[in-house]
């Protein structure tokens, strides 16, 4: 899984996974404190049940793909093929659940406002 990178670059992709639990754990924060500030009787309230399960998920996934890299790397540059497998497809749900959490809440923000 990780062999194919220079140390710099596996640092880089370690990195970017460790901010998007940093941005997912942020979201959700912020989304609860608007929400109990601010939000009387929103609409389309399954938006913001969509976002904040999308950021949870975001985080576990990202922690998922730390952890097997993080092991890839401990031994020697490599990973089991069924520990590079999980990762990969971590990796993959990671990005996307984070993605669809921000849409949904944009969404959410959009109709709301108006």
């Amino acid at each position: 899984m990780s062999g194919e990178y220079s140390p710099e670059g596996q640092k880089l992709f370690y990195d970017t996974f460790k901010h998007l639990t940093t941005l997912s754990t942020g979201s959700i924060l912020l989304m609860t404190t608007f929400l109990a500030r601010f939000a009387v009787t929103p609409q389309w309230p399954f938006l913001v049940a969509a976002a904040l399960l999308g950021f949870l998920v975001t985080i576990v996934a990202a922690l998922v793909v730390m952890i097997t890299f993080a092991e890839a790397v401990h031994k020697g540059g490599s990973a089991p093929e069924s520990t590079a497998t999980v990762g990969s497809a971590t990796l993959t749900i990671s990005l996307l659940s984070f993605v669809g959490a921000l849409l949904c809440l944009a969404a959410f923000v959009l109709k709301n406002l108006y």
